[in-house]
């Protein structure tokens, strides 16, 4: 049995928490155990998500809450950092955004732990210019020491691995995404019961935006495109599906720009592949994307989709994703997005998630298996000198 400790998931759904829950939901039980890491106080509501998301409730499986600050409260961290790894893993997955501290990896290696380094972004996630300098010197500080201490790098992009690794971004795998692929199969009784649910016409236009309520997504310009949509498709809707720390600034905008009674916000749902079957496109104008999960799944369910320039290649997976960039006009983004809708409409959508068969779950998760059993069982690979 091997023991591996998945760093880390949220409670809010992320992208970067459905990509490791989907994997490990398929992992064999009887050769690998999962725990889990979360940076949240409270840790009811990630052991409720795994019960949402794995065979049998995640049972057995154990999360762990480590919120604490690698810079506010170093030595504190550190501790707690070296309580939790002396628990007897074998091995530590490290999904990361970015790296403000290697004391983890190398307590890790201290104890003689296997260390996956799995790049999932490709720039800091926080808003501030201060605060994101700081960040982005750290992250550039860090990930030579972090390189180092790695047996395999992973990648969701190519843009994710220069990133992360820095130099040595070409010694790492690209490993897409696993998803559920039937549960995207396109279904009109899906669409149709959705709709009616959340009171959508049959002919309504629904444009839709997947993703946390956070400075990398870019909500500010998803309303600007809408409302350029609503004076060219009277009577559309915006469905926002997601939580996030500035859900009330955009929602504070939404108000201001008189955009109340045609944007509706979801929140966290557990029913993403049913609100794709009911949604007619997808907006995606994000500032920075590690691969970009939700059009993914958009593209899998038959939606055509308008993201941003800044949207890795390993996203298009299909014709129906366009980008354009940043400095194009809402106006001009509308009119892409609506000749989109005219070539991809909901009649083109049938057999869709048969077209993307590397992004199925079960397909990735038999890689990753295969990967944890070949760093147990055999030496460490020598880490390059990164930078």
């Amino acid at each position: 049995m091997i023991r591996v400790l998945q760093w880390r998931i949220g409670p809010a759904g992320d992208g970067v928490t459905r990509a490791i829950l989907s994997t490990c939901a398929h992992l064999e039980s009887e050769k690998v155990h999962i725990d889990y890491v979360t940076g949240e106080r409270d840790i009811a509501s990630c052991q409720e998500l795994l019960a949402r998301s794995l065979p049998g409730g995640g049972e057995g499986s154990r999360v762990f809450s480590l919120p604490l600050s690698p810079l506010r409260q170093p030595l504190r961290y550190r501790r707690a950092v070296e309580e939790l790894l002396d628990q007897g893993f074998d091995l530590l997955h490290v999904n990361a955004s970015y790296f403000l501290s290697a004391a983890l990896l190398q307590q890790a290696r201290k104890r003689g732990m296997r260390v996956v380094l799995h790049a999932h972004s490709a720039d800091v996630d926080v808003m501030g210019g201060l605060k994101r300098w700081i960040f982005r010197l750290l992250h550039r500080f860090n990930r030579r020491r972090a390189v180092r201490t790695a047996d395999c790098l992973l990648t969701a992009s190519s843009g994710a691995a220069r990133w992360m690794f820095g130099r040595d971004a070409g010694r790492a795998r690209l490993h897409p995404t696993g998803i559920e692929r039937a549960a995207y199969a396109f279904c009109p009784e899906e669409r149709e019961r959705v709709r009616r649910e959340l009171g959508a016409a049959p002919d309504t236009p629904v444009f839709g935006h997947v993703g946390r309520f956070a400075y990398p997504k870019n909500h500010e310009f998803v309303l600007k495109v809408f409302a350029a949509l609503r004076r060219r498709t009277p009577g559309a809707v915006l469905w926002l599906v997601g939580t996030g720390e500035r859900e009330p600034e955009i929602r504070a905008l939404v108000r201001e720009w008189g955009l109340q009674e045609s944007v509706r916000f979801l929140g966290l749902r557990d029913d993403v592949p049913s609100l794709l079957q009911a949604m007619d496109a997808l907006l995606m104008p994000s500032r920075f994307e590690g691969l970009g999960l939700a059009l993914i799944e958009a593209q899998t369910a038959g939606l055509p989709c308008l993201a941003s320039a800044a949207v890795p290649d390993e996203a298009a997976v299909t014709g129906r994703l366009k980008r354009l960039p940043l400095t194009v006009s809402p106006e001009e983004w509308a009119e892409e997005m609506l000749r989109l809708m005219r070539t991809y409409g909901p009649e083109t959508r049938a057999g869709a998630d048969q077209e993307l068969p590397d992004w199925d779950a079960a397909r990735q998760a038999r890689r990753m298996q295969e990967l944890y059993e070949d760093l147990c069982t055999s030496r460490p690979q020598t880490a390059e000198k990164g930078g």
